[in-house]
């Protein structure tokens, strides 16, 4: 059975291989970094305001990072990040929403790290999630909304990461 497995494994890496496709974090020829990682290395993210924009922030300086982190800051990204909750459900014989729906909105632009500060692309992120209100369980649900809104940061963020990686892939020059 894990002959078949690897087999299998191997014939699809060999036709993946074959159309064209590379990683968008792959290494570059050389020792350098795909035109995706040294642009995302070269990202400086600014500062945002709310609990939930410094997580966005932190989350993306993660996705950011390389080995070498000695690299020049080329860009600024700016991101406006906000979470909003909403009940959307009440049970019968409940007063308050037992459903609750969370939605988080970003819009980013990256601008370049020289006098001009031109804008050179940007973009949109959006993420929804929801969680169950359990009656005179205040901090469960407290506790569900910490969760949701580390959910919903994580998910921006790879969205923007992905955007960005994409942008930086098809102009290599960051142009």
């Amino acid at each position: 059975m894990n002959v078949r497995r690897a087999l299998c494994f191997l014939s699809l890496a060999t036709v993946v291989a074959g159309c064209g496709f590379t990683p968008l974090y792959a290494p570059g020829i050389g020792a350098g970094l795909a035109p995706s990682g040294a642009g995302l290395s070269a990202i400086n993210v600014t500062l945002m305001g709310e609990r939930s924009g410094q997580l966005l922030r932190d989350a993306l300086q993660r996705r950011f990072a390389t080995n070498g982190n000695g690299s020049a800051k080329l860009y600024n990204l700016t991101v406006s990040f906000a979470v909003s909750n909403e009940g959307i459900s009440v049970e019968r014989g409940e007063s308050a929403p037992t459903r609750n729906r969370s939605a988080a909105i970003a819009a980013w632009s990256l601008t370049s790290n020289d006098a001009e500060q031109r804008t050179v692309t940007s973009g949109r992120a959006r993420q929804l999630d929801g969680y169950n209100n359990l009656s005179l369980q205040y901090f469960y649900s407290d506790l569900q909304n910490e969760q949701i809104q580390a959910r919903l940061v994580e998910a921006v963020a790879d969205q923007i990461t992905i955007q960005l990686a994409t942008y930086f892939a098809t102009h290599p020059s960051g142009a």
